[in-house]
């Protein structure tokens, strides 16, 4: 319930109340506590904290998930070879575990398969976190990057609308428009937020 109520929080952005319910749970649950404290260390930006916290949730119940927080931590410090480790040895505890998915595991790869300049790869690794989980709008998005950053614009327009089509409604559409902004089309990314 405690933890329940710390990822709520930190869903909302309320960080300090996500930071003490799960320090309330450390002691009955110490490894989803210590993964929730690194999410929320994490989302502040503070990187030793949040790596201590994940490698505290390994050291109590190893999970893919504390490695897949390492990997992001490593990217954010612009260390896309230790990420890769850390994806590794997410897949390696995947299979162990006789998990067939894992949310978040191939986009953690494309991206920083992305970062290390290796687009084929990195476009490999998204379209499979999207054939897992076709509800993972960033892994869209990440991947129309990649097209976008070798001027295959046909494939943006065409990995976006797949994005629609799996996934219709608002949070898609302004997705969509967001990443044709950044891309700097307006009016395309207007044509966007017209749908309803």
């Amino acid at each position: 319930m405690v933890l329940s109520l710390a990822q709520a929080e930190l869903a909302r952005g309320r960080f300090d109340q996500a930071d003490a319910a799960a320090r309330q749970a450390l002691e009955g649950s110490p490894a989803r506590a210590h993964e929730l404290l690194a999410r929320v260390a994490l989302a502040r930006g503070r990187l030793d904290e949040a790596e201590a916290q994940a490698r505290a949730a390994r050291e109590s119940h190893p999970q893919p998930s504390t490695d897949l927080l390492l990997a992001e931590v490593a990217i954010r410090r612009g260390d896309d070879t230790g990420a890769l480790r850390s994806i590794d040895e997410a897949a390696r505890h995947a299979a162990e575990l006789k998990m067939d998915r894992v949310y978040g595991l191939d986009f953690l790869r494309g991206d920083a398969l992305a970062r290390l300049a290796r687009p084929a790869e990195a476009e490999a690794a998204y379209r499979r976190e999207i054939e897992a989980f076709p509800d993972h709008l960033q892994a869209y998005t990440n991947l129309a990057v990649v097209y976008f950053v070798q001027r295959k614009r046909p494939a943006v327009q065409s990995i976006l609308e797949d994005m629609a089509r799996a996934n219709p409604g608002p949070a898609a559409y302004r997705l969509a428009a967001k990443t044709w902004e950044a891309f700097g089309d307006r009016r395309t990314a207007a044509a966007w937020r017209q749908r309803k």
